[in-house]
């Protein structure tokens, strides 16, 4: 069987609590990940990620970003795995958490030895799966669809009540133009919130403003592990499935989905 130690990243980007959430947030910009432990004294303290910074500036919209710390914007209670951990047991975290979970710190003795994430079992599915599922056997069949004319802070009122990480954009007809994700949202409001560090950056922004356009798609016939290889090689976490016009989407929790069903 397993264990969370065969898959985890064992390289693991991290921050303090003291820093400057602007530092942070350029660093996450810079080394084009998602998220970053947050240590004190070699301990874990908590995570802060594209979902926090989504927060964070929501919460405190007038309040420049110099003027925040990572203590301001970190999630604190986080759920955390062992290295011994079977894999099986971390997949149902995953799926089945009140709150949706895209990563744990692995903790060995509350030292921090790596992160085991949703895109880690999506590589795993991507090497090991071939064959096995079509898309259309995992995919999602009604994802929530958006005009890129709605406003941003409509988006996320959304996002959070739904508990989802990623929406499809359509023109009149269901014709996707684009996707819009957390990530999308917490790198265009940082970056909107440097250039205004005094103005509730919420108000001036629009789904087109912040949308990936031009997404790319896949057909409910394709293998899922193609998709998953996809995501991987593209660094992203969801593909419209398209013929013609939208029939579902396919997400990294599909995937994990898939993998669980193997073990059974």
């Amino acid at each position: 069987m397993m264990k969370v130690s065969d898959v985890m990243t064992r390289e693991v980007l991290t921050v303090n609590p003291h820093d400057s959430v602007l530092d942070v947030g350029n660093l996450l910009l810079q080394k084009k990940v998602s998220s970053a432990v947050v240590l004190v004294d070699k301990k874990f303290a908590g995570i802060i990620s594209k979902e926090s910074f989504v927060k964070g500036i929501s919460g405190t919209p007038d309040k420049p970003l110099d003027k925040c710390r990572v203590e301001d914007f970190m999630e604190k209670v986080v759920e955390t795995a062992s290295p011994d951990d079977d894999l099986a047991t971390i997949l149902e975290k995953f799926l089945t958490s009140p709150k949706p979970i895209d990563r744990m710190p692995v903790l060995s003795n509350g030292r921090l030895v790596g992160i085991i994430s949703k895109g880690s079992i999506v590589k795993l599915f991507a090497d090991s799966m071939k064959g096995k599922f079509r898309v259309k056997d995992l995919m999602e069949f009604n994802p929530v669809m958006i005009y890129d004319y709605t406003p941003v802070r409509d988006v996320m009122k959304k996002m959070a009540s739904l508990g989802i990480k990623r929406v499809v954009v359509v023109l009149a007809g269901e014709k996707v133009v684009g996707i819009l994700t957390v990530m999308d949202l917490s790198i265009a409001i940082f970056r909107k919130k440097k250039e205004h560090p005094d103005r509730n950056v919420l108000l001036m922004l629009t789904v087109k403003d912040v949308m990936k356009p031009g997404p790319i798609t896949i057909t409910g016939n394709s293998d899922a592990a193609e998709a998953a290889a996809i995501m991987i090689r593209e660094g992203i976490g969801g593909i419209p499935v398209v013929n013609g016009k939208l029939e579902g989407l396919i997400t990294k929790t599909s995937i994990v989905k898939g993998y669980q069903m193997c073990l059974r």
